[in-house]
């Protein structure tokens, strides 16, 4: 394998590992998140595959190069990180395990404890200096695709970018998808980021018109319909104009459906009308109006349980999930967390110079962030508040941010628990890793992600 060659922070930048074969490979990956000293520098991540070991220390610029001898080739991850000795810790792969090693004074943290030799697990956090790093079991690539990735969230961030590989692969799907006229259902928690994905989807098809937005579940039951198909005037009391209505404004681009599951049944019969003749028709008028659509809709609900309930239209259903696509939560992609720590921060006119302590920095990817993206952003402008020009410290981020995690044994009591819920779940399903998903409310990606922690292989449960 050609040495790789020394590269400093940009924007997605790669390097290749040099082979042209086609191969899907799949190993462990290690994600540099977060310098806590520099919070808006890039996240990067490498894939292990090819190295025996990895070296972590320090130097005057953020880059990597490769030893090779006796057969063996490792890697060194250099970090402009002043709290790093110059070899400050290193990982040592064994038959299949990863051993993270301590070698400095100021010494290497997991889990907010000092350690000096841990056998690394899926997910596992450790702090080099002031440096997060996360280390993942498991992660595919083709043979021809970079070792290493650079994300800067300091810059103009795609809302589909990410260090997770099996989501990348979603995300690339997503963007083929985008370029057609094929509607979308993006499914995801409050908070992830849904309405964001959608202005991409739209970016995407390069349609002229409009991107119009609709909660469906913010609008008036009494003003829905008027809302959305418009009226002429004279049509009810009040109405003293013409009136569009949102559907004709999105006429030549993008209608975004947020939360379409709480559209009453009445409002769903006359969407499916127009979605399937392509024109609406105003209230007080008499003849229907073409229009030319682009659907994209979002929900954090169940819309397969819906439809049992006879809540949700099965056949506007059909019409809207051309394509499905579920965003995951934040706890289920902290390899992001970091990227988008840096991007919310620009957002929020944090000084460059913003800097967090260690025990802030490392808290920020043990927390669960229930509400998400938005609470993120929200958790980091307060605290860069009430730091006033201080480094971010743990009692600047909020109370429930700051609270201390589960134990190792309340943490492993919780890991049996979930592995016989998916266990339970491939059998309910026959190893169909999408319906698992559908049924636990999680991202595809999140259910072979434990699969793969949990030595569960789908196609044991599938017929004969």
């Amino acid at each position: 394998m050609p040495a790789l060659t020394d590269k400093t922070d940009s924007t997605f930048s790669f390097i290749d590992s040099g082979s042209g074969d086609p191969r899907t490979v799949t190993g462990p990956y290690l994600v540099l998140a977060m310098e806590a000293m520099r919070p808006m520098a890039a996240s990067s991540r490498w894939f292990l595959d090819e190295f025996s070991g990895v070296e972590i220390g320090r130097a005057k610029r953020r880059g990597q190069h490769t030893n090779a001898g006796s057969g063996v080739v490792s890697l060194r991850i250099d970090v402009p990180d002043g709290w790093m000795s110059s070899s400050h810790a290193s990982l040592r792969r064994t038959a299949s395990r990863w051993i993270l090693e301590d070698d400095s004074k100021n010494g290497t943290f997991l889990g907010g404890e000092r350690i000096k030799e841990h056998v690394l697990q899926d997910g596992d956090q450790f702090v080099v200096g002031n440096t997060v790093f996360l280390f993942y079991a498991s992660g595919s690539r083709e043979a021809s695709d970079p070792v290493r990735v650079d994300m800067d969230g300091g810059g103009e961030l795609s809302p589909l970018s990410t260090l997770n590989p099996e989501l990348a692969q979603d995300f690339e799907a997503l963007r083929r998808v985008a370029r057609s006229l094929v509607p979308i259902i993006v499914f995801g928690e409050s908070g992830s980021g849904k309405e964001v994905v959608a202005r991409a989807i739209h970016d995407m098809s390069r349609r002229s018109g409009e991107f119009m937005a609709i909660n469906c579940g913010a609008l008036p039951q009494n003003l829905i319909e008027s809302e959305l198909f418009g009226y002429r005037k004279g049509a009810f009391s009040g109405a003293t104009e013409d009136r569009v209505g949102l559907v004709r404004a999105a006429d030549g681009g993008t209608l975004f459906l947020d939360e379409i599951a709480e559209l009453p049944e009445a409002s769903q019969t006359k969407l499916l009308r127009v979605l399937q003749e392509g024109t609406v028709v105003p209230l007080g008028a008499t003849k229907p109006v073409k229009v030319d659509l682009r659907v994209v809709a979002a929900t954090h609900q169940d819309l397969a349980e819906r439809i049992d309930d006879k809540r949700f239209r099965r056949d506007l259903y059909a019409r809207l999930s051309g394509f499905e696509f579920t965003l995951p939560p934040l706890r289920d992609r902290r390899e992001d967390l970091g990227f988008i720590a840096a991007a919310l921060l620009k957002r929020s006119n944090a000084a460059p110079t913003q800097q967090f302590e260690r025990s802030a920095a490392g808290q920020l990817f043990r927390y669960d962030w229930p509400l998400n993206v938005r609470e993120l952003e929200q958790a980091l402008s307060a605290a860069v508040a009430l730091a006033d020009g201080t480094p971010v410290a743990l009692t600047h981020l909020p109370r429930a941010v700051r609270a201390t995690s589960a134990s190792a044994g309340e943490s492993s009591e919780k890991d049996g628990e979930l592995k016989r819920e998916v266990v339970a779940a491939m059998e309910r399903h026959s190893g169909n890793i999408s319906a698992v998903a559908r049924d636990m409310g999680k991202a595809r990606v999140q259910i072979r992600r434990w699969c793969k922690r949990f030595g569960i292989e789908p196609s044991n449960f599938r017929s004969k």
